[in-house]
């Protein structure tokens, strides 16, 4: 009996001796960082996790908006065109002295479209002329030099009260091309011909010369006029100096 218990003692020292050898747990790194920086498995492992890193934010820039794009309506003026929003403010004039490319470009904007362009020889009492379209919009670019400058760069033929996408088209007193022209002729106390053709002051700008012969002023104006048997809104026009 004694020769059999010696292995079993012998074998139950060695397996005491090898419990007593068994590696204790590895120590954290200390160059690993706490907190945040490690997860949560980390800390057995000793592997550190990495910090995550906040997504830069895109900040989109707005592409500037043309007031021009705001205009609603057209209101014409002696000198120049009022081009107002739908709150009736003036975003913008047009004058008739303006460059040819610039009263184009500005026009083309309200109108959303580009014009048709056509060019027009001169002959021997009138100086040649471009002449832009748009439907609705007739605009003239007179070539004259010399001494026979006598008007404004440029001449507006309006010829519906709404152009473009819905852009209105009035005088200050409300008169729109196609509208009474007897109407306007009672607002301004002028004779009007139902049976013939009418041409009438809608509005009269500053004097800019001496007064010639007649009732009217040497100054630009506004006028409605229904010569092609249409009423059309057409400026500048002055009704000072008579037009050849």
């Amino acid at each position: 009996m004694m020769r059999y218990l010696r292995p079993v003692a012998g074998a139950a020292l060695l397996v005491a001796l090898l419990s007593s050898c068994t590696a204790a747990p590895p120590t954290p790194d200390a160059s690993v960082p706490s907190g945040d920086a490690v997860g949560p498995d980390s800390a057995a492992s000793g592997t550190p996790r990495a910090t995550p890193r906040a997504t830069p934010s895109v900040v989109a820039t707005a592409e500037p908006v043309d007031p021009l794009a705001a205009v609603t309506a057209v209101v014409v003026r002696p000198e120049n065109l009022d081009l107002n929003d739908a709150a009736g403010a003036t975003v913008h004039t047009l004058s008739y002295d303006a460059d040819a490319a610039e009263f184009v470009a500005g026009m083309s904007v309200v109108l959303r479209a580009e014009p048709t362009v056509t060019e027009h020889p001169g002959g021997h009492e009138w100086s040649p002329w471009t002449q832009y379209d748009w439907p609705g919009l007739e605009l003239r670019d007179d070539h004259e030099g010399g001494d026979f400058e006598q008007d404004m760069n440029l001449a507006v033929t309006f010829q519906a009260p709404t152009i473009g996408h819905g852009v209105s088209v009035a005088t200050i007193q409300g008169f729109q091309p196609g509208g009474d022209l007897a109407w306007l002729a009672q607002q301004m106390d002028e004779t009007y011909t139902p049976d013939g053709t009418n041409q009438i002051q809608a509005e009269r700008g500053p004097e800019i010369g001496p007064h010639h012969d007649g009732p009217y002023a040497n100054a630009n104006s506004v006028a409605g006029q229904d010569f092609t048997g249409s009423t059309v809104i057409v400026a500048p026009w002055n009704f000072g100096i008579g037009h050849v």
